[in-house]
């Protein structure tokens, strides 16, 4: 199998989910985007298309502060 995208290119943009149906969440399992501005973008979309009364997990963050901000913004978002 071949991946999508070559490993650091410019361009590479990424998410993976997980849906917990029963738990009304989704994970965010990995985020990926090496153009500055698009993680945010993409958490947004994300967010949007969920029901409101759904919230958003981040089980692990080797993030270096993306998903404190994140949280800043968005109070759906919990951090574990």
């Amino acid at each position: 199998m071949l991946p999508v995208t070559k490993p650091g290119h410019s361009t590479a943009i990424e998410v993976s989910l997980i849906l917990e149906e029963d738990r009304e969440e989704i994970r965010f399992y990995e985020i990926t985007s090496a153009v500055k501005g698009y993680g945010s973008k993409m958490v947004e979309a994300v967010l949007k298309a969920l029901p409101r009364k759904w919230r958003a997990v981040i089980v692990m963050d080797w993030s270096g502060g993306f998903w404190k901000e994140m949280r800043r913004r968005h109070r759906r978002i919990m951090l574990l």
